[in-house]
Formats: structure tokens, sequence, C-alpha cells
């Protein structure tokens, strides 16, 4: 049920807990409908349409709906492969580009490691906010409130992994950021290695796995809570540590910071004073920040990602004809074009 949007999305409205406006759709005519209807009641608000499962070919799409005219629109959307048997989701797009995500190690419905970090539609950088940091606090109230209200909470165990977007929103005082889970992961997020730094943290983090050995059980409830999401304890479960290392992973930044740009250089499509930032960008993450792969007590798993598996996965790629579009380096999934 997590793993897919529509779902997801389902059993958060159920449980109240905070989403943007979402539609599942099964056809073209469907999302438009729903568009020329939205569009009346807010002018203002745009829409993405997401793949519920996994498609390479569409993810990156992020285009912003309506578009100009409704014939643009009706072309972008007729061209989709939405179906009943292929169902997407309308989602509404949260202005301000502030994304995050979290990584939380749950044993039987009580959040026992937990970490948070600023996130992006194809993340290589990981630095951990702090365990005090109000968007850390609030990421945290909404993985236990998430618990709490869902049913058989105590026999979750394992990994809990959610994508969020910010909203600043005008309040009389200023303006504050309204926090929307857009995505559930049941699985461990690679913001996992911020965990990887010899230490009390890391010692505990191994505690808490070993916790699942344990007798404890979490406090039992009817599966719904209409009250105001709580005062967490932060303390009660495992962060990072306070001066953990951001990771980086090298093969992404040497083709991003340093092979693409000195070949656009090259051909005059950037400019000098940008490129020197872009290489002293580069350089400062191999001074100061930690590759996310390499230890220098175990280098095979570092030879084996680049010199075996990326070279055998090009070159057979290469070699088969398929066409791809970009490489997570870190995760080592290589995202399929048309």
């Amino acid at each position: 049920m997590l793993h897919e949007k529509d779902l997801f999305m389902r059993h958060c409205r159920q449980i109240q807990l905070p989403i943007p406006e979402t539609y599942s759709v099964e056809s073209a005519d469907q999302t438009l409908d729903i568009l020329r209807v939205a569009a009346a009641s807010n002018p203002n608000h745009r829409f993405i349409l997401k793949t519920v499962g996994v498609d390479d070919a569409h993810r990156g799409d992020m285009s912003l709906l309506p578009l100009g005219s409704d014939e643009e629109t009706a072309r972008h959307v007729t061209r989709l492969p939405i179906s009943r048997h292929n169902p997407w989701i309308l989602q509404r797009y949260i202005a301000g580009n502030e994304e995050f995500c979290t990584h939380a190690v749950v044993m039987k419905g009580d959040v026992k490691v937990f970490v948070a970090c600023q996130s992006a539609e194809l993340l290589m950088h990981y630095r951990a906010l702090p365990a005090e940091d109000d968007m850390t606090r609030t990421m945290l109230h909404f993985t236990r409130e998430f618990l709490k209200r869902s049913p058989g909470v105590e026999d979750w165990t394992g990994h809990l992994s959610f994508d969020f977007m910010a909203e600043k929103v005008a309040t009389g005082n200023g303006q504050t950021r309204r926090l929307y889970a857009i995505e559930c992961n049941p699985r461990a997020h690679t913001a996992v290695v911020l965990f990887a730094q010899r230490g009390r943290e890391m010692r505990d983090m191994v505690q808490a796995y070993l916790s699942a050995l344990d007798g404890e059980t979490f406090p039992k409830t009817n599966g719904v809570s209409d009250a105001p999401i709580p005062e967490s304890n932060n303390l009660s479960a495992v962060y990072p540590p306070a001066d953990a290392l951001p990771r980086y992973w090298i093969g992404h930044d040497l083709v991003t910071l340093w092979l693409l740009p000195t070949y656009k250089l090259f051909i005059r499509e950037q400019e000098p004073s940008k490129y020197l930032r872009v290489v002293l960008e580069l350089l400062k993450h191999i001074l100061w920040w930690k590759d996310g792969t390499f230890e220098i007590w175990d280098p095979l798993p570092f030879m084996h990602l680049y010199h075996t598996y990326w070279a055998g996965t090009l070159w057979n790629a290469w070699m088969q004809g398929i066409n791809w579009s970009r490489l997570n380096v870190s995760t080592t999934k290589m995202f399929l074009c048309d």
C-alpha cells in the first residue's frame, strides 16, 4: 500500500494527515475534466501528473498543468499512457521548491532511528538537518502520528521513509511553512549514509536494530487519532552526529561538476566565472565532504561500483541499444527512456 502513490495519498486522507490536493485518474478525459473544474474554482493552482508505479520514461516530466491553452493541455495529457490498468495521480503543485526527505527505523511501531535532510528530484548530495530544527521536528511528528493513526501499528517493524514539500503560508506574524507528504517509501532511504560515521550515534543505531529482538511492544490504539500532532521527545530517537559530514558520490560529481562544465566551456556555452564556481564546488566536496561509498578500511564496494557494476551496465546498454536519460550513482538506478 505505502509504495503506491495513490493508495498512500488515500490512506493519509483517511487518517487526516496533511497532503496536497490529489486525484487518482484513469484516463486523459478524466484528467482534463478535473483540471477544468480546478481551474474554475482555484485559477492560481497548478498541478503535476505522476505515475503511480515505476515509469522511467515519464518520471522527469514535471510540466505544470494546465498549460498556456486548453489545446496545449489536451495534447500533453493525451500523449501520456494513462489508463485503468496504468493509473496516475494529479497532484497540486506546491510552490517554493522546498523538498525534504526522511529515513526512519521503526521497531514494533516505535521510531528508533531518524534523519531528515533537504531533497531534490534526483538527490545526490546529503546534509542532515539538525535534530532540533523545526522541520526535523515536524517530520518526526508526522512519522510518529502516521504510525499512531495506522491500524496494526504494533506489528510495524522495518524502514519507513517519506518525501515532503513545504509551502510558505502567510500568517498574522509573517510567514510559516506548511508541510505536505507527497510520497512514502517503505524501505531504507539513501540518507541512512549520514549515520556512517564512527561514534556513539553509529553504536546507538546498531542497538536500535538489535531492539527488534527485544520483547517490548508498542501500546495498542484503535488506529485513528483526532488529536493534534503532539510534541515529541526528539531525544528518544537516534539521530546522525551533529558533525556528520555531508555526503556526495565522486562518480556523479566528476561528470556534473567537471566533465560537463568543461565541455560547455569548450563550446562556449558556459561563462568562465560560472565554470570556476562549479569546479571550486567539486573541490570542496572532495576535500571537506565524504564519499557515500568509499571507506578506507574497505575500498572494495567503491571499486566494484565504478569498475565493475557501472562499467558493465553502461557497456550492456551501449551494446543492446538501450536508451537512458540519467543515472543515480548511489542507488545504481539507470533511468530508461524511449
